[in-house]
């Protein structure tokens, strides 16, 4: 894959502490090369998108579903093989705010894995 590859990471809680974005910092930390972390601008069509649920189990259906609705409005595609609903403990919050439990970050591993691998058929 030759060119630059951009990232949109959004956390669904802004509360100090959240392991929506413990979740995402770790996200950005195990990102390959050319990972851009933004916050904002540009379009989401045709893009493609994955999301990842943090909640305890049976939680964050609704919200998943919500979302679901909004990236299908916005033409994004949801690459399903990337997204995932892996629980995350407050207790497994590190001292830098990013998750240290060693299976949430081989489910990572896979998530990038698998958008890239997206994102190279496209090419």
């Amino acid at each position: 894959m030759g060119g630059r590859v951009r990232v949109l990471l959004v956390s669904g809680s802004t509360r100090r502490g959240s392991t929506n974005t413990a979740a995402l910092a770790t996200a950005a930390e195990l990102a390959p090369d050319l990972l851009d972390w933004t916050v904002g601008g540009g379009q989401l069509y045709a893009k493609p998108v994955a999301w990842i649920n943090v909640a305890a189990p049976s939680r964050g259906q609704g919200a998943k579903d919500d979302l679901a609705v909004v990236l299908g409005y916005v033409g994004a595609v949801i690459v399903e093989s990337a997204c995932r609903h892996v629980p995350v403990d407050r207790a497994a919050i590190g001292p830098r705010g990013t998750v240290t439990d060693p299976g949430f970050t081989a489910e990572l591993t896979q998530v990038w894995d698998a958008l890239l691998r997206h994102i190279s058929k496209e090419a």
